[in-house]
């Protein structure tokens, strides 16, 4: 940590030190205390790393967290890029209302905002818990992942882990690499399974770039996105099914239906807007609502969307996305049923009923299938310019 007081509650900062002799002398006149437990604490000044106070190993500090040299650096690095902008920053300030120090505080007109620079994994009910309490001191958070927390799969491929989704907000997710001093903005997020996501990986450079800029939704290259998603659908029909366990129960359901692997309906695996709202792969719950919920019904028939709904909500696990909206499951089903319209299959015939036109489409092989999939995928085109994430809270 970068802050310390000493006996009579004065603070010191290491970062407005002017050197490193400046704070050996320092060191050699001043006992130090952690603010938060105020146990004492040692200010330690290495030939490599940035100065700054460590707890002795045994602390019961509520507080204590060994922090790496990638940690503090990248913590440093934010501290001067936001004091650069005329940001009133401060470090580690101890919040005891809520027993919270956030690793920078930062208010500028009238807005006060915590940002936590998070370089380890924690568990998804203390990242809640945190959120929730600095909302409830009428505080923004934004959570900024370390660049080692960003595992790509690929030049638009990342892995979205339910930590991180935790921390998705309208502008996407966020890391910083302190190395290389570039912040990197994964936006949008649309997952091609429950752990793998498509997104644009926007690098912000901090010698350059301005906080609003760094915060604001990009637009989406939605070509990019159908070369892309066609491109991975058609490694999974030809890999992916063959790679999981023989026993899969989806393997299983599709071979009770007659249906070979690579030859699922090109209806299904389809990118939506608001798809991150469902924690289940895409695969599987339009394959449940294409073969089983609209399976029930006869051509011509018509049903309500919240009866598929409510059926839907049985089987299926909703990823929590604290910033964005709860109805973000429902919005991405009605998306679907938009999607099967511009297809052919179904017809809307009142706000949120639909009336069933035709069975799925069924590829006899797998060639067959990679056509049906480049034609029936660009009728998600039109449902990107329009629609937003809504976002509950910043």
């Amino acid at each position: 940590m970068f802050v310390a007081i000493d006996a009579q509650k004065r603070t010191y900062n290491v970062l407005h030190a002017t050197s490193k002799a400046q704070l050996r002398i320092l060191r050699q006149q001043t006992t130090f205390f952690c603010p938060v437990c105020n146990e004492p604490v040692r200010l330690k000044i290495g030939s490599h790393n940035q100065p700054h106070f460590a707890h002795i190993r045994t602390s019961n500090c509520p507080e204590f967290e060994r922090e790496s040299a990638y940690h503090l650096k990248g913590k440093e690095k934010l501290y001067q890029w936001l004091h650069r902008q005329k940001f009133n920053v401060e470090i580690e300030k101890y919040i005891p209302d809520i027993a919270q120090r956030p690793d920078l505080m930062a208010s500028k007109q009238d807005v006060s905002m915590a940002i936590e620079y998070q370089c380890s994994t924690i568990s998804c009910e203390l990242l809640v818990k945190r959120t929730m309490s600095y909302w409830r001191q009428g505080i923004r958070v934004i959570w900024i992942w370390g660049g080692n927390q960003l595992k790509r799969r690929g030049s638009h491929w990342l892995h979205l882990s339910d930590m991180q989704a935790l921390s998705v907000q309208q502008s996407g997710i966020l890391y910083f690499c302190p190395e290389a001093m570039t912040i990197m903005q994964c936006t949008p997020l649309i997952p091609f399974s429950s752990a793998t996501a498509f997104s644009h990986i926007i690098p912000h450079s901090l010698r350059t770039s301005q906080f609003s800029g760094v915060m604001l939704q990009q637009r989406l290259d939605v070509s990019t996105l159908l070369n892309e998603w066609n491109r991975k659908k058609k490694i999974w029909r030809h890999h992916g099914l063959y790679l999981k366990h023989s026993q899969s129960p989806f393997l299983k359901y599709l071979y009770k239906k007659g249906i070979s692997p690579s030859c699922f309906p090109p209806e299904v695996l389809i990118p939506l807007p608001s798809l991150i709202g469902f924690h289940t792969a895409p695969l599987l719950w339009q394959t449940h609502i294409l073969l089983e919920e609209l399976g029930c019904f006869s051509t011509g028939d018509t049903f309500a969307a919240s009866y598929i709904y409510n059926r839907l909500m049985k089987m299926v696990k909703i990823r929590r996305l604290p910033y964005l909206s709860p109805a973000l499951p429902k919005k991405a089903l009605l998306e679907y049923f938009q999607f099967l319209c511009g297809t052919g299959m179904l017809a809307q015939r009142d706000t949120y009923t639909y009336q069933k036109l035709r069975e799925p489409l069924l590829p006899f092989g797998e060639t067959e299938a990679y056509e049906m999939d480049k034609e029936v995928i660009q009728h998600t085109a039109a449902l990107f310019p329009t629609t937003l994430l809504e976002e509950n809270r910043i």
